[in-house]
């Protein structure tokens, strides 16, 4: 009996076992088939929040564009309209200091000169070394003002001869002796000024110095030279030249799609192309319209103080560059065109040479100023006026135009009015001699008059 209950109790014990063990093991392939489930649910959940991340973050790439794009359309109209509100101020300031007279634009172009020359030189220039070298600054403007003084003294004294001061005669008699010994104080006081360890930066604003003052200063004041020789000298270049830097920025904005030159990202080929089209339709226009006045036309030999008095007083007889030409069209053209004449006069053909210099050449004169900028790493020049940067940002494009005016005059003009023009330079001649040689030069024309009377007169008889 003993035998058979120890049978019965190791049976019980061994079928308990077999059951705890298979117990066991379901339940740790439940516990894994329920990790194995977890594991997949939780990568699919965390797809589900990649794919959602990567639509938000498309969304939020796709706003933040829209964002952008409307914060740089608000910021280029508001550039616009700061652009275009200082640019109406500045239009009649201009045009009030047209009306006041030659003088009062003669001194607004010398202000000019002078913030433009400002801002060229202080480009480079660095506080600290200027604080150590405090004669630098007075070098500056030392050559700058002999610059002026170098051009302007044989220009302006004999404009001044109904103002009698003695001492213009020998201002006028030993002018380049004086500008000489002038030019070499300046040299040597260089020389004395300079330090061993700022070698480099003093001759670099030395070359600065010499650069603007030869290649900007001297060709800006040829615009008084232009000034008195006829406002319309003045004023239709450098109308011509604006109308182009507005039109430019304009038809760019407008309809610019093609990069014109890499130095100036901003100028576009339908902003040059569509601006010299309207420059130089421009350039007709006025000249032909300003030509009937005589305060535009008319050269000024005195300066005179007092305001608006040559726009009211200003008289001179016209000269042939004014005087209507006929031009017969040939009869196959004209009966395409419905019409055999053309009106027109020597002043509209200049005026549409100036048109043309300003459309297509003086340009370059802004696209030197953007090179120049890029390789000193700035966007202007200054921030005197709002919307349009520095002085120099504005009239960048003016450093040739006066110029080539001057030079144009001198050559295609003056020579072929001789009678107009060349009285002007006979008086300032006149006026610079010596009362013995005035005396020789009046017996001269005394007896050449006499002369002439006598030949005069024995052709009359003969007729």
């Amino acid at each position: 009996m003993k035998q058979l209950k120890e049978y019965t109790n190791t049976k019980k014990n061994i079928s308990f076992h077999k059951l705890s063990y298979l117990y066991k093991l379901c339940t740790t392939n439940n516990k894994n088939i329920l990790n194995i489930n977890k594991h997949k649910s939780s990568i699919s959940n965390h797809q589900n929040t990649n794919s959602i991340n990567v639509n938000n973050t498309n969304l939020n790439e796709n706003s933040s564009s829209n964002i952008n794009t409307n914060i740089n359309n608000t910021s280029k109209l508001q550039a616009f309209k700061i652009r275009l509100y200082w640019g109406i101020i500045l239009f009649f300031f201009s045009v009030l200091i047209l009306l006041l007279g030659h003088l009062y634009l003669s001194l607004l172009v010398l202000i000019l000169v002078t913030l433009v020359y400002n801002e060229i030189v202080s480009i480079k220039s660095s506080e600290n070394k200027d604080k150590k070298l405090p004669q630098l600054f007075y070098i500056r403007w030392y050559w700058f003002f002999l610059t002026i003084l170098t051009i302007g003294i044989p220009w302006a004294i004999p404009k001044l001869q109904q103002h009698k001061f003695f001492i213009f005669k020998y201002i006028l008699k030993y002018h380049s002796i004086n500008m000489f010994v002038l030019f070499i104080i300046g040299y040597i006081w260089f020389i004395l000024s300079l330090r061993k360890y700022t070698l480099k930066y003093q001759f670099s604003q030395m070359g600065i110095i010499l650069l603007t003052s030869l290649f900007v200063v001297t060709q800006y004041l040829m615009h008084i030279a232009n000034i008195y020789s006829g406002l319309i000298w003045f004023f239709i270049p450098v109308s011509c030249v604006v109308i182009n830097d507005t039109f430019a920025y304009i038809v760019g904005i407008l309809f610019g799609r093609t990069k014109l030159i890499n130095v100036s990202p901003n100028k576009t080929v339908e902003g040059f192309v569509g601006s010299s089209i309207i420059t130089i339709l421009w350039g007709l226009f006025a000249t032909y319209v300003l030509q009937n006045y005589k305060f535009f036309i008319c050269p000024q030999n005195n300066i005179t103080f007092i305001p608006f008095y040559t726009l009211i007083h200003t008289d001179c007889e016209y000269s042939s560059i004014f005087e209507k030409q006929v031009y017969k069209v040939p009869i196959k053209l004209a009966v395409l065109l419905r019409f055999n004449k053309i009106y027109y006069t020597k002043m509209v053909i200049h005026g549409f040479v100036l048109s043309l210099f300003a459309a297509f050449l003086a340009p370059f004169g802004g696209f030197f100023a953007s090179g120049f900028k890029r390789a000193l790493k700035i966007k202007d020049f200054g921030t005197i006026i709002p919307g349009h940067g520095g002085v120099t940002d504005r009239l960048d494009c003016q450093i040739f135009i006066g110029m080539f005016t001057y030079i144009y005059m001198k050559t295609f003009v003056k020579v072929k009015n001789k009678v107009k023009y060349q009285y002007d330079l006979v008086i300032d001649s006149i006026q610079k001699m010596d009362s013995k040689e005035v005396l020789c030069l009046f017996n001269q024309l005394k007896t050449i008059i006499e002369n002439k009377k006598e030949i005069s007169k024995v052709e009359e008889q003969k007729t």
